[in-house]
């Protein structure tokens, strides 16, 4: 395991700070350098646990480091359908977003996703019946992966998003 000290001994004889400045940074290396914003970046309360990084080992903090589950979209609905199962509304919609870049060449280049989304009425929702097709929409809540048996017995799975937050955006004039 590699130790890395980010400070020279201190001398005892007298110099200008500008000295002592370019000393310090003298023996260490690029490399180092960015280990040690690295290190900084990870500091705290850490709990230590043991990850190996080539040479290095270090430490990730399990409090602190939460995973998240969170997708945000904003672009135009596709089809809609409502249901209602056991007295609460549910709206299973498609919304299409866009992404626009430049090729290596320079031109122009679009590419358009399909998400399917499910959201389940109740606070944060608006009234189901203005999700209609076209309607400009802002979402945000979790991905989740359904797995299902084909009829030929073949296993897939889809993504859906399953929403906690939706916004219909209205467009000037109308």
């Amino acid at each position: 395991m590699h130790k890395i000290y980010f400070t020279l001994p201190k001398k005892k004889t007298r110099k200008s700070k500008k000295y002592k400045k370019k000393q310090k940074y003298a023996a260490q290396t690029p490399e180092s350098m960015v280990w040690k914003k690295f290190m900084l970046y990870f500091a705290g309360n850490l709990q230590r646990r043991a990850i190996d990084v080539g040479n290095y080992i270090l430490t990730k903090s399990e409090n602190k480091m939460e995973h998240i589950n969170k997708i945000e979209l904003r672009g135009n609905v596709g089809t809609v359908r409502l249901n209602e199962y056991n007295g609460s509304k549910v709206a299973n919609f498609t919304v299409i977003t866009d992404f626009l870049y430049k090729t290596r060449e320079g031109t122009a280049a679009n590419e358009s996703m399909w998400h399917n989304v499910v959201a389940w009425g109740g606070k944060g929702m608006p009234d189901f019946d203005l999700i209609v097709k076209g309607a400009t929409v802002h979402l945000t809540g979790r991905l989740r992966i359904n797995k299902y048996t084909s009829a030929e017995g073949i296993e897939k799975q889809y993504y859906e998003v399953m929403a906690n937050k939706v916004a219909i955006i209205q467009e000037e004039g109308k």
